[in-house]
């Protein structure tokens, strides 16, 4: 107590006790973006994994099967969805956080025959039902679209 009998002891505590919740509120912050981050790192790289499964084994090329490069493109476009549903549900812990490193990430997981026929851009296989080709082409078209920067980025040239 003070000359003034004025306790200051209740309001020093009351300021610390503001700043351990301030700093409690912000690594719980943290904590929760850095979880958020890894789930869409993870979910991404399982992704990337599952279109590496249908990689020929004999000489490591992509197949020209509609059924497998129909697989691994849609996996690819599951990736976009993943990503932009990730973004739009946890916005507040990815505000600083860009697609594009992500994109990077799973662009980086896929086997590099993959990201070949994504960089070429060419559907060169023949689907079973002539139908599927329109669809097929505009899908290949949106996987190139989602890769292109990461592409453009670690292309062996």
């Amino acid at each position: 107590m003070c000359e003034t009998g004025f306790d200051f002891a209740p309001w020093i505590a009351i300021v610390i006790s503001i700043i351990a919740l301030l700093v409690a509120l912000y690594v719980g912050y943290y904590t929760i973006r850095l979880q958020v981050i890894s789930a869409i790192e993870n979910k991404l790289t399982i992704k990337a994994k599952e279109c590496n499964k249908y990689i020929i084994d004999d000489d490591q090329k992509f197949p020209l099967q509609t059924h497998y490069a129909s697989a691994i493109i849609s996996s690819i476009l599951y990736a976009t969805h993943i990503l932009d549903l990730q973004f739009k549900t946890y916005n507040v812990f990815l505000w600083r956080s860009k697609k594009q490193g992500f994109k990077d990430i799973f662009y980086l997981e896929l086997h590099t025959s993959i990201s070949d026929y994504v960089h070429r851009n060419q559907l060169e296989l023949i689907p079973d039902d002539p139908t599927l080709r329109p669809i097929i082409n505009r899908q290949l078209q949106d996987a190139h679209d989602f890769l292109e920067e990461s592409d453009s980025k670690f292309r062996f040239k």
